[in-house]
């Protein structure tokens, strides 16, 4: 955690085992959810990695909410339609 205390980024691409409506950014490990919390906080912008297996899944440890990262990253083929829907709710575009 010292180390991550010194680091600064303009983007941060966070992977995360959850993103749901409701519950935010989410992981399955408190020590992820921790460092991934404090890389965040270090940099700019931070963009979400989200493929349609991890959409509406909603791990134990919260990461961020949603509004906290500046874009999701989605794969325009998939058929979750809760990505439809969290592109419409945080205006996050589909590429």
């Amino acid at each position: 955690m010292e180390a991550l205390q010194h680091l600064a980024a303009d983007v941060f691409f966070l992977g995360v085992t959850g993103v749901d409506p409701e519950h935010g950014l989410t992981t399955g490990e408190i020590d992820d959810a921790v460092a991934k919390r404090a890389i965040a906080s270090r940099c700019t912008e931070t963009v979400v990695l989200a493929s349609e297996e991890k959409i509406g899944v909603a791990p134990r440890y919260p990461v961020l909410p949603l509004d906290a990262v500046s874009a999701i990253v989605t794969d325009p083929l998939d058929a979750n339609p809760l990505a439809a829907e969290l592109e419409a709710r945080y205006d996050f575009p589909r590429p």
